[in-house]
């Protein structure tokens, strides 16, 4: 395997007066035609989209059938597509789904972990009594998972291995949608032990453009593909949850593509106006930085400006705090990082 190029620094971290940490990382813009509109670092790097790829796998459940099938709507549809923060209500509508589908919390694969909530809510620390599979943070995939092999009328256990059917209709959409040929993508297992389907970010880019234009695609997968984005969309709290920048930009009325972040520094942006996928991939895996150079993205592309772009200045430009809550640095885009872009 060739050895991974060093890319730019992207992003500042400053504490005081100095600059206390960078992030170097690589960005890609595709439009829906195939055509490289910005390329930063090292964009043919085959990389996990790990969870910004959920839109896709998403779209396996609407093409099915599935959703159809169980009378399911937006609303678990965007939670098909979440990485949400395990607040009482995404688990509540896991299980309210599960119940849909004739199954139950046993049936999911997925593992548990405190929910990410709970740092930031010690009341519903107080009342939460341990680790529950409808918290994890990718609970809702699991769920859609389900509902497709209950669907097509398969073995439900053993739906996170990648012979599984389910797993199988997905890697083949991932393939179509980028391009790039199932058999060549490296598989490994996320954290939620679901299959990871390796993809270098320039196309993963032009798949997530073909999301939001449907250009080029059969009937069946664009009205999947407009389904998806349409319940991201309409429920951006289901997708991630309060305070989280998917949910924050995808409800601000300047912004009309879908957001969703994936883990070790991935973030994906979907512009259907503009016929445009972004992926964002911080070398170092910091979640930190991944949504600021998103941002820096949006206002170079002129598609946050002004009055949006002040609204959600905290997510272009993120405080570092101290623990007593005291704004003591900021986490910030290197200035000109894409004067010398594609």
């Amino acid at each position: 395997m060739n050895q991974i190029k060093d890319n730019p620094v992207l992003v500042d971290v400053t504490r005081g007066p100095l600059v206390e940490s960078r992030h170097r990382g690589a960005v890609a813009v595709v439009s829906d035609r195939g055509d490289l509109v910005l390329g930063v670092g090292d964009i043919q790097r085959l990389i996990y989209p790990r969870s910004a790829v959920k839109p896709f796998q998403a779209m396996v459940a609407v093409e099915s059938g599935a959703f159809e099938a169980f009378g399911l709507g937006d609303s678990e549809l965007a939670l098909h597509c979440s990485s949400h923060n395990g607040e009482e209500r995404h688990g509540t509508q896991v299980e309210d789904w599960l119940k849909k589908i004739g199954l139950g919390v046993q049936d999911l694969e997925c593992g548990s972990h405190l929910p990410f909530w709970i740092s930031k809510n010690p009341g519903f620390h107080a009342a939460f009594s341990g680790a529950c599979p409808v918290y994890n943070n990718c609970s809702g995939k699991h769920t859609g998972f389900l509902t497709t092999a209950r669907h097509l009328g398969g073995e439900t256990a053993g739906y996170i291995d990648p012979a599984h059917p389910v797993q199988q209709a997905t890697i083949k959409l991932i393939a179509d949608m980028t391009g790039f040929a199932a058999e060549d993508m490296p598989v490994g297992m996320d954290a939620c032990r679901a299959p990871v389907f390796g993809v270098p970010m320039e196309r993963f880019a032009y798949g997530l453009a073909r999301l939001g234009s449907q250009k080029g695609l059969n009937d069946d997968r664009a009205e999947a593909a407009f389904r998806v984005c349409r319940a991201m969309r309409a429920f951006p709290w289901n997708v991630a949850g309060t305070g989280r920048p998917e949910t924050l930009l995808m409800e601000d009325k300047a912004f009309t593509g879908i957001a969703k972040c994936g883990a070790e520094g991935v973030y994906a942006l979907t512009l259907p106006e503009q016929g445009l996928g972004v992926v964002v991939k911080v070398d170092d895996g910091s979640d930190r930085a991944a949504h600021v150079i998103a941002m820096a993205v949006l206002k170079y592309l002129g598609v946050l400006e002004g009055e949006a772009l002040t609204r959600l200045g905290g997510l272009a430009e993120t405080p570092v705090q101290n623990w007593a809550g005291r704004d003591v640095g900021v986490i910030r885009p290197v200035k000109g990082i894409f004067q010398s872009g594609a």
